[in-house]
């Protein structure tokens, strides 16, 4: 799994990354959001959206925003308590948001035995929910604390559209896997779309030459380490539950609890996610919720894609899940805020 796609999307970000898409991303954001009492909230949100997709961590996500977005909140009129808990939520977010989602998508589409693509289709919908109520509370936040409205960007969408050749990659890459093409290979072609690309920027410190390639493709190397080790692990935990039957007996455990009633178990089956996902990343908790809470949810009637997402979804949302959320914490380390403050 880490070899064949993680690697190569998390070395497709670092490539992006590398070539000056970061910037281009933030810059779009807040000159797409205008100029309102919430456009600095909403540049945030859709800045984690468009930075955190390869990273497959709420946490990874929310320290790669926080420095560059916490002045601009902060300007803006937020206090650190409230922008910690906006860019953690825009964090979790990105994890979720289609076509680069972190590793819990691949493991989905290995445990469901179905394309990537598939996969992207089913998180579009609990995506646009997830951004439509974020957008909602930023909104009411803005009128209710009368947040200062920011200037745009001063060269606006056309200075954008300089960099828009940031795009072309991403392009590629939806493109190619709406083809039928596989993971890997998509993301190899969006690599190397990337880094020819990288040629049109005006900023020579932009160009991928070999020095830089180099550079990009080691830290992508690093990046994956941590990522590589939980996937190794996962597969262990996976095994544990499978060969001693205790997935099956925790999952029968919440059949009985929930007396048959689908909406009882998918009630128990968050409560699972939020105690296990206290202390574990994202793709941990997935790993280890999917194979004692699917089972259960399938057996009172939900379907198998159905349970796999509601395990995911509850998954991501233990990352901000009191009273460790380590998606706030990490974000309060950097505002200055108090992780414990609601």
């Amino acid at each position: 799994m880490s070899v064949s796609f993680v690697t190569l999307f998390v070395v497709y970000g670092t490539f992006m990354d590398a070539a000056g898409a970061g910037t281009f991303w933030m810059e779009l954001s807040l000159a797409v959001m205008g100029r309102s009492s919430s456009s600095a909230g909403r540049g945030a949100i859709i800045t984690t959206a468009l930075l955190g997709g390869p990273q497959g961590s709420g946490v990874a996500t929310t320290m790669s925003v926080a420095p560059v977005m916490w002045p601009i909140l902060q300007k803006a009129g937020y206090s650190p308590n409230m922008a910690a808990g906006l860019i953690a939520a825009g964090g979790i977010g990105a994890v979720i948001s289609p076509p680069l989602m972190g590793a819990a998508a691949f493991l989905i589409m290995q445990f469901l035995n179905v394309a990537f693509w598939d996969v992207v289709i089913m998180v579009i919908m609990p995506t646009l929910l997830f951004y439509m109520g974020t957008f909602f509370m930023v909104e009411l936040e803005a009128r209710k604390y009368g947040f200062a409205a920011l200037m745009p960007p001063e060269n606006g969408l056309d200075g954008d559209a300089e960099h828009g050749h940031h795009l072309i990659s991403l392009i590629v890459l939806v493109v190619l896997l709406a083809m039928g093409r596989s993971p890997a290979s998509s993301a190899i072609w969006a690599i190397v779309t990337t880094v020819l690309t990288s040629f049109i920027s005006r900023n020579r410190e932009d160009w991928l030459l070999p020095r830089k390639i180099i550079q990009a493709a080691v830290e992508g190397a690093s990046n994956m380490l941590s990522v590589a080790g939980l996937l190794a692990a996962a597969g262990m935990i996976v095994g544990v539950f499978s060969l001693t039957g205790l997935g099956l007996k925790i999952s029968s455990l919440i059949m009985s609890a929930s007396g048959g009633n689908p909406i009882a178990a998918v009630f128990l089956a968050l409560v699972a996610s939020m105690i296990v996902g206290l202390s574990l990343p994202i793709t941990a908790t997935y790993i280890m919720t999917v194979v004692m809470v699917a089972p259960a949810l399938v057996k009172v009637g939900v379907p198998d894609h159905v349970a796999h997402m509601l395990a995911f979804y509850f998954a991501v949302l233990s990352e901000v899940s009191p009273p460790v959320g380590l998606s706030p914490s990490a974000a309060a380390a950097v505002t200055g805020g108090i992780p414990s403050v609601p």
